[in-house]
Formats: structure tokens, C-alpha cells, sequence
């Protein structure tokens, strides 16, 4: 079945073959066929007068009567034609080889509409060069093997080497010549900065365009570039030239490829990243230095792909003004599909990217160059690289972090990191918004530790990079309260996201079920206190307190103040009662301000006359009040023997219990036989056996009974 190209032109043939023979069939019996390319071409070949013999076969071209659309479509058909028998016989693999024979054959029949002769013919005309070009670039473009594609392409790119090794010998930009009458300089600068809001920096007007010129800074190359190829003992100018020579005649035959695939493609090689050097490419900043690259290297190889013959002569035709500027337009484009590339090579990565933070700031300071680009996706906000970095981010949460198997600790720490991450690449935490709304309808749905975890992870702020910088301040009732007004909302994101320590509390729904369980854990670490030492929980203590109305936490006051009294009143009790144990000591607690527990009361670990002889001093003191002794709460001092080593540990009554069960290392037991033996409720015992199993003591082995792991 004919293309619509072949049948335009088979028809064009018949038309003109039955107005030939017509008009000229009866002159004589060579004329009554028309007149075929080789006719054509021969008779250019010859003298002049040959076109105008009565019996000559392409007479009829020159009648001045003969309609000159009718002898026009006729000759681009039989010209087609003629290429198309030659490309045939083409027997080459080898692209440059390819474009230069079939540059000869173009030339060969575009030749005869150069003749003089032909000036006043209907064969005459400008347009028909045009047209004859563009149908011969369509069946080459239909027709040719795709097999060429690849040959094409490493062409290309590979003669990118060339302006490498030429730049590095020379440090001069080496623009094209149709373009020599503009500043290369121009090439290292960026030309889409400080934009107006909405524009599409690709298609800004000429003027606007000339403006970002005017008031341009350009940037100087950095002074390393690691990235110039080496020496090649052949000449780069001359294999330049000869590359440029081919880029004429592919552009002539409408051979030239899509650019912007080649650059992708050199950019990605680039940015590739191997798994042995993640660790050095997530600590370096590479943006800028292999822009540089693309501007020094890339851009110069690509104004010379551009380069096109002058219609009237055989020189490279000059570029004008509108051409320079489409170049720059051009030049936008390509920088944009290198950020692109770049952020393709790096978005595959992002959760390891926010696991390393702050590590990874340079890559994220990388990513922020390309999110701050004004592009036409960042105009309409669908696909912009925020964006895309978002939902990048939410598809690693969703698979990779919010899954009930994985700690909270965990799932914190990563949520904080990537606040911090994105912040820095969107400053303005839009794209945070959905990113801490799927993490909170997470905690809310699927788990219930989010406050101990929350907690935690606040006490251990050093431990996790949380500081007390950027104090955000919540008002009455605002944690409780979401925010409808999205620009307040996103206004209090804003300053909330530079306080972690607020954006962790944010996430626990509650001011009182924060404040609660920081009692919990602040009445662990102040029972276990060595020595009645308070300084460090109130320093933490009061940084806490700045993030919240006052009188919040007047109950972790209180509970601090419990234990500076109770070291004034223990002091004086071993002052007045010299023959109480040395080692015992009692925390005198406000019972309506520390968190009640309801505990068995546990085996004694210590004797009793020392514990009434201290009530009896206190009464001394505190008359109106009494002692209510809880054993189960505080801390003990002991000492474990094992054969080879000696271990001294402070830790709470009940693990002190537990572990006293164990005398040797024949010894098993259940939880449950712990339990029953010291008096504890199963859960607390359960408690310190996961507390010594993780201090390497005890191990629990696979009939579900604990030993000990030495002797």
C-alpha cells in the first residue's frame, strides 16, 4: 500500500506524463515519454542548447505555458524517485559515511534548479528548493533503517570529547560560527533567574529575554574541573570541523536528531551513581561544577549541531538575532533537562538522602537549585520538583517506614529528618503539609505509642541531633486544635518546622497526654538519680517549659523540687542517725504530683530497722507528715559476679529482684515463676527480663525460660 507520500507523487507523475504526451507526444517517439531524472541530469551535463532540440526529452520543463505547479510536483516526484533508487543501492553502515553519500545524491538533484538556464521556466523558483527538501527529508526520516539511530547517537556524542580536549587546551568556548557575532560568555551565565512570577522561562519574549541579559552577572568557571578529558594526539579543531561539516548536511537532509535525548542521556552518565561512592556523592556539592560542564562543553557542541547551509550559496548562513535568542531559549531548555537528570539520578535515593541528613546537605542544596527553577511545570504546579519530591517522599513512607513492624523511634527520627530536608528545599513546607498529614493519620489509625515514643526521643534530644535553636512557643489549646485556614496553617508550619522538638510534640494530638507521660519517664530518671543530681533533667526540663503556656508543667517542677528537698532532709537524717546504713537513702515525693503505680509489694531488698529508724528521724523534722515507704520504686546499687568479670550496676528495685533470682547459670525460669517468686506483677517482671536481655545478661531460651549467658 502507497504512503501519502508515494501516492502525491505518483499522481503528480501521471498528470504531467498525460499533459506531455498531449503536447509534445506527437513531435516525435522519444517525446511521448516524459522525461525521467537521468534525462534531467544528462542533459545538464551537456551544452545548453540540448534543452531546446526538437527531440529533446526534458523540453517540456522549459515551456514557459506548461503550469508551474503541474512541472514542480513532477520534478519533486521524479527526483524522490531518483533518491529513492540510489538509497537502495546503498550499501553502508557507518553514519558519517551514510550522510555524506546522501548528501550527494541531494546535491546531485538539486543541481539542475541552480542552472541559469532555467530562470524564466516554471522550474525556476525558490520554493521548489524548499519543497524539494522537505519531501526528500520526509522519505529519508520514514525510510531509513533504525539501526542508524544508534549510530547517530554515539556520533553525536561522542564528538562532545572533541570541545572537552579543545577547551581544556585552550579554555576558550568554542561557539559556533554562525553565532561568532555574539558573546560566548553569555553561555556561562543564568539566564532564568528573578523571573517574573508565572513565567515560562523557555518561551520568554525576546525582550524579557535581552533584560536577563543586561543585568546578567556571569559566573566564572570554578577553578577545578575535574571533569576535562585528557590529551588526544589527534587535533580536536579538525575533528571538530569535520563534525561540523556533517551536522550541515544531516541538517540539510533533515537527518538531525532530538538534542534533548542526547543530553539526558550524557547528563545521566554523569550524575550515575555506584554504590561504593554514595557515601562521597551525598557530601559533595556536583551541580554546579558540571553545569559548568554542560555550559562550557555542551552548549558549544550544540550551536555547532545547529549550523545550516545558506540557501544561496554553499557557506554556513549566519545566525540573526531571533536565531541567537532562540539558542538562548535553547540554551534554558537544556540546563533544565540536566537539573532533570540530575534529579532523576538522586529522587531514586531520597530516603537515604533524609536518613543522612544532615550529611546529604550538599545534595539537598543541590536539589534545592533545581526545585527554585522557574519552568513551565513549576507555572501550572502539577509536576513541579517539589512536588515530585513529595510524592517521591510519601511513596518511600508508605512502603518503606509507616509499617507496624518498624520502631517509633524509627519512624520519628525519619519524620523529623525529612522536615528538616524539605524545609531546605521548599522553604515555604507546602510540600510538608501532606507529608505530616499521612504520618499522623498513621499514628492516630494504626499505632498507639506515638506519645512514649514522642518523649523519648525529646529526653534523648542529643542523641537524635534535636536542639533548643529555634524555641516555637504553642498557644492555649493549639495542639489539640488543627488549623483550617490553610495559609495559617501553612504560616504556623512555617515557623514550627525550625523547632523539631515542637514538631514531635505537634504529633501527639494532646498537651496532656505529653505532659503525662513525660512525668512517667521523669519520674524513672529521677528515682534513678545518682546522688539527688537534678541538673540535667532541669535543664531539660525548663527548655521544655519555653514551648508551652505557663504553669504546663508545674507538676514536673514540683517533682524536681521533691528530690532537691529530699536531699537537704536525707543529709541531715545520716547527720542526726550515724548508725543508718551509709547506703540508704529515702526520696521524700509529693504523692499528688508523681504518677501513681499500684505494684505488689515486692521481697525486701534491704533491712527494715534502717528503714524505720529513718521514718522516725523524718517525723523529727516533718511532723505533720508521713512516710509512705514504696519499694518497688528507686534505685539499688548491685554488684554481679560472673567468673570472669565483675559487673556493678544502679537500677530499679524490681530488675534488682529479678536478676537476684538467678544464682547460677543452670538456673531457668519462666516470667511467670519470676513473678510468683518476688511478689511482682507479671508485666513489670516482663519488663526488666526485655531491660537485662538487652544488657547481655540473661538470654531466653527456646523452651521460653531465661538463663544466664555466663557463669
Amino acid at each position: 500500500m502507497l504512503s501519502a507520500q508515494d501516492f502525491k507523487h505518483q499522481n503528480a507523475i501521471n498528470v504531467f506524463t498525460g499533459h506531455h504526451r498531449k503536447n509534445y507526444g506527437q513531435e516525435t517517439v522519444t517525446n511521448s515519454i516524459p522525461p525521467t531524472m537521468d534525462d534531467i541530469l544528462q542533459a545538464c551535463e551537456g551544452p545548453p542548447r540540448l534543452f531546446t532540440l526538437r527531440d529533446s526529452p526534458v523540453k517540456s520543463l522549459l515551456d514557459t505555458q506548461l503550469p508551474k505547479a503541474l512541472a514542480q510536483d513532477y520534478y519533486i516526484a521524479v527526483a524522490v524517485a531518483y533518491l529513492k533508487e540510489k538509497v537502495e543501492q546503498l550499501d553502508c553502515e557507518e553514519w558519517v559515511l551514510l550522510v555524506e553519500r546522501l548528501f550527494e545524491i541531494y546535491d546531485t538533484i538539486s543541481k539542475p534548479l541552480d542552472m541559469t538556464l532555467l530562470m524564466d521556466s516554471p522550474l525556476w523558483s525558490p520554493e521548489l528548493k524548499s519543497r524539494l527538501r522537505q519531501a526528500c527529508s520526509q522519505y529519508l526520516s520514514e525510510t531509513l533503517s533504525p539501526k542508524f539511530n544508534q549510530a547517530r547517537r554515539s556520533f553525536y556524542i561522542n564528538a562532545c570529547r572533541w570541545f572537552e580536549i579543545a577547551y581544556a587546551h585552550d579554555q576558550t568556548i568554542l561557539l559556533a560560527p554562525a553565532y561568532e557575532a555574539y558573546d560566548p560568555a553569555i553561555l556561562c551565565a543564568t539566564l532564568d533567574q528573578n523571573l517574573p512570577p508565572l513565567v515560562d522561562a523557555a518561551h520568554m519574549s525576546d525582550d524579557l529575554l535581552q533584560t536577563q541579559i543586561d543585568q546578567l552577572l556571569l559566573e566564572d568557571p570554578p577553578e577545578s574541573m575535574d571533569w576535562l578529558s585528557e590529551e588526544s594526539s589527534q587535533d580536536p579543531h579538525r575533528a571538530i570541523g569535520e563534525f561540523t561539516q556533517i551536522c550541515l548536511q544531516a541538517n540539510m537532509l533533515g537527518l538531525a536528531p532530538q538534542i534533548d535525548e542526547f543530553v539526558y542521556d550524557m547528563a545521566s552518565e554523569r550524575f550515575q551513581l555506584k554504590e561504593d561512592s554514595w557515601d562521597q556523592a551525598i557530601t559533595q556539592r556536583i551541580l554546579r561544577d558540571q553545569m559548568q560542564w554542560m555550559r562550557l562543553i555542551v552548549l558549544p557542541w550544540y550551536s555547532h549541531t545547529l549550523q545550516e547551509i545558506d540557501p544561496n550559496g554553499s557557506q554556513v548562513r549566519l545566525a540573526t538575532r531571533a536565531d541567537w535568542y532562540a539558542f538562548l531559549r535553547s540554551k534554558i531548555v537544556l540546563e533544565h533537562i540536566f537539573y532533570k537528570a540530575f534529579y532523576d539520578s538522586r529522587v531514586e535515593r531520597i530516603f537515604d538522602i533524609i536518613t543522612e541528613y544532615p550529611a546529604s546537605n550538599p545534595v539537598v542544596e543541590d536539589l534545592k537549585i533545581i526545585a527554585d527553577k522557574n519552568s513551565s511545570e513549576k507555572a501550572t504546579q502539577r509536576a513541579s520538583i517539589p512536588n515530585l519530591i513529595k510524592d517521591a517522599v510519601l511513596k518511600e513512607f508508605r512502603t518503606r517506614l509507616l509499617r507496624n513492624g518498624t520502631w517509633a523511634a524509627d519512624i520519628l527520627q525519619q519524620y523529623i529528618l525529612c522536615i528538616q530536608c524539605l524545609k531546605v528545599i521548599d522553604p515555604s513546607c507546602a510540600i510538608l503539609v501532606p507529608i505530616i498529614q499521612v504520618v499522623r493519620d498513621y499514628w492516630s489509625t494504626k499505632r498507639e505509642d506515638v506519645v512514649p515514643a514522642v518523649v523519648d526521643m525529646i529526653r534523648e534530644g542529643e542523641e537524635y541531633g534535636l536542639d533548643d535553636d529555634n524555641i516555637y512557643e504553642f498557644k492555649e489549646g493549639e495542639i489539640e486544635q488543627q488549623e483550617k485556614d490553610e495559609r495559617e496553617q501553612l504560616k504556623r508550619l512555617q515557623q514550627m518546622a525550625l523547632d523539631p522538638i515542637a514538631m514531635l510534640i505537634s504529633i501527639c494530638g494532646s498537651t496532656t497526654a505529653f505532659v503525662e507521660e513525660y512525668q512517667e519517664k521523669l519520674s524513672k530518671a529521677l528515682l534513678l538519680t545518682d546522688n539527688y543530681d537534678t541538673d540535667e533533667e532541669m535543664i531539660k526540663l525548663e527548655m521544655l517549659k519555653r514551648r508551652f503556656p505557663e504553669n504546663t508543667m508545674t507538676s514536673c517542677d514540683i517533682m524536681i523540687k521533691d528530690i532537691a528537698e529530699s536531699r537537704r532532709l536525707d543529709r541531715q537524717i545520716h547527720e542526726d542517725a550515724p548508725h543508718i546504713q551509709p547506703s540508704f537513702h529515702g526520696m521524700i515525693l509529693s504523692r499528688h504530683y508523681w504518677p501513681e503505680k499500684e505494684v505488689k509489694e515486692p521481697m525486701a531488698l534491704w533491712d527494715m530497722t534502717d528503714q524505720q529508724q529513718y521514718e522516725a528521724k523524718f517525723k523529727h523534722y516533718k511532723a505533720n507528715r508521713k512516710l509512705h515507704w514504696t519499694p518497688a520504686q528507686g534505685a539499688v546499687s548491685i554488684e554481679l559476679e560472673f567468673q570472669s568479670r565483675t559487673v556493678e550496676m544502679t537500677t530499679d528495685p524490681i530488675s534488682a529482684l529479678v536478676i537476684s533470682v538467678f544464682q547460677g547459670k543452670d538456673q531457668r525460669h519462666t516470667d511467670e515463676e519470676i513473678a510468683s517468686k518476688i511478689n511482682v506483677d507479671l508485666d513489670k517482671v516482663m519488663n526488666s527480663l526485655e531491660y537485662w536481655e538487652k544488657e547481655g545478661i540473661i538470654v531466653l531460651a527456646s523452651d521460653c525460660k531465661y538463663q544466664l549467658v555466663e557463669e
